[in-house]
């Protein structure tokens, strides 16, 4: 990647440890959380905890919108 940095944003299932999503982007932003939650396989409204670290990429109206 030519020393460039790469943000890689991972959705864990806590339950048995397994990654159920990611994505990688140049920039921390939402778009890197998005790409990250379409690559889920369950249906997010399934999901019953969800925890992030309050970053502003997970503060936002297109991330609202997925739920």
């Amino acid at each position: 990647m030519e020393n460039k940095w790469q943000y890689v944003c991972l959705f864990i299932d806590l339950y048995n440890r397994e990654m159920i999503g990611y994505s990688a982007r140049p920039n921390k932003d939402s778009l890197l959380v998005w790409q990250a939650m379409s690559s889920v396989k369950t249906r997010l409204d399934k999901i019953t905890l969800f925890h992030t670290n309050r970053g502003n990429e997970f503060k936002n109206k297109l991330i609202d919108e997925m739920n």
